[in-house]
């Protein structure tokens, strides 16, 4: 099997004899993707939610020894660290990399939604021409060209995605497919 067959398609042992996942495996393949992608946000909401509400409860400022305070200070932590995150850190994160122009000028697709809930605009400086930078995005996607990420992290998912190390010229043609 070449390299590129298993940067683009499926584990044979994942297959039907049509070349397809069978229903059951994609069912909890992408249960695994749900839960690996939402999984560890949940809880760190419903610790951050159950800190908070121990904190203003003032259920962990009783006195306690040994594990208790332990787990005291892990709630007044769990209570305050999500909002640090979203008052300090959050902001930033929404900007990463973009100037003040870029966040306020007009982006494609931004008629899409006239007034949205949130709004992120995040950029990077890349010291080369377009000639060079285009053929490495034309090819960004699962089954084509991975996404130029961290591999490990994109894969606990079960994707087994794999980033291009170089320009593939079949993945050079954009269309749309149906």
């Amino acid at each position: 099997m070449s390299a590129e067959h298993r940067e683009t398609h499926p584990r044979p042992e994942q297959t039907n004899a049509s070349g397809e996942r069978p229903p059951l495996l994609a069912m909890m393949a992408n249960v695994w993707g749900m839960a690996v992608v939402l999984g560890p946000t949940l809880v760190l909401d419903i610790f951050a939610v159950v800190s908070t509400l121990a904190v203003v409860s003032g259920r962990v400022f009783r006195r306690g020894e040994g594990l208790a305070r332990l787990l005291q200070a892990l709630a007044v932590l769990g209570a305050a660290l999500p909002w640090a995150y979203m008052l300090l850190i959050r902001p930033w994160h929404l900007r990463w990399g973009a100037t003040d122009e870029e966040v306020e000028k007009s982006l494609p697709g931004d008629e899409l939604v006239r007034e949205p809930g949130r709004q992120s605009t995040r950029a990077i400086t890349v010291n080369a021409p377009v000639e060079e930078v285009w053929p490495w995005l034309a090819q960004v996607g699962q089954g084509r060209g991975g996404f130029y990420s961290y591999e490990w992290l994109e894969n606990l998912s079960g994707t087994h995605i794999r980033s291009a190390d170089r320009i593939h010229p079949e993945w050079q043609h954009l269309r749309v497919q149906g």
